[in-house]
């Protein structure tokens, strides 16, 4: 699926470094420009043998269609959303193949924004794509390729100058696990806008419901004790909410097996 650059390839540590800059590009890049960054990343990408390497090992056995449609969530407002899987390789194929698709105008970016991460401004949703999207996808090859021994002589190579720590990922050895909480969050979603609340609390159990979906789809394990928590307060606190309280129970036996939030 990579596009064949061998001609240009270099191999040395700036041209991966230039991969990472190119991610910087596009998650500071205008939305007016965002094509055109998409594709100077995927040029880098090419003309650096180690990026190749890596993003050709990630691929071998993906199958880009079953992992979209796995990413593909309702969120707590009822519209479509993706959440990148929490493994570093599935979620750097991903994204890759993503970038592709844009690339090779399969799909539009402008119309994918619209459907996934749909704001009042193109600019807003260009945004939150770099927020969810990108910016994780240059963590994820970043780790790969520092801490998974690209590098020659790897074991005690380090980020780079700058590059933020990790938060305290989620320990989840089954991603039937996972997949089992989002299904559990888009059915609270569901009853959620059946339940009869003013639109002050409406609004309140929506922000904490995202805020819950958000933190378990970065995998963050203090996120998702601290929202959660909020979301558990929420429920508590409005009486047309009771109709949760089983699920909500049930979701939070889930999260304390998967070592997210402590036993009570």
């Amino acid at each position: 699926m990579i596009k064949d650059y061998c001609a240009y390839m270099k191999d040395g540590e700036e041209a991966f470094e230039q991969v990472l800059a190119a991610c910087d590009e596009l998650i500071n890049a205008k939305v007016i420009l965002a094509e055109t960054k998409v594709s100077v990343l995927l040029q880098k990408i090419a003309e650096s043998k180690k990026a190749y390497s890596l993003l050709d090992d990630v691929l071998k056995g993906f199958d880009f269609n079953y992992e979209f449609t796995l990413a593909k969530r309702r969120n707590a407002v009822g519209a479509y959303t993706l959440v990148l899987p929490s493994d570093d390789r599935r979620l750097a194929a991903l994204v890759f193949c993503l970038l592709l698709e844009f690339d090779t105008t399969s799909c539009d970016l402008q119309s994918f924004l619209d459907v996934y991460y749909y704001g009042d401004t193109p600019a807003n949703e260009f945004a939150m794509f770099v927020r969810d999207m990108i910016v994780p996808f240059k963590q994820a090859i970043s780790s790969l390729y520092y801490d998974g021994g690209v590098l020659s002589g790897g074991g005690d190579e380090r980020l780079p100058e700058g590059e933020a720590a990790s938060a305290p990922r989620l320990p989840v050895g089954n991603a039937t696990d996972i997949n089992s909480l989002f299904t559990d969050l888009t059915a609270m979603s569901d009853k959620l806008h059946e339940a009869e609340l003013a639109q002050s609390d409406f609004d309140d159990a929506v922000v904490s419901l995202t805020g819950l979906s958000r933190a378990l789809s970065a995998a963050d394990r203090d996120g998702i004790r601290l929202a959660y928590t909020a979301f558990k307060r929420t429920v508590s606190s409005l009486d047309a909410l009771e109709i949760l309280d089983e699920q909500l129970l049930a979701f939070g036996k889930k999260l304390v097996a998967l070592g997210a939030v402590p036993a009570v």
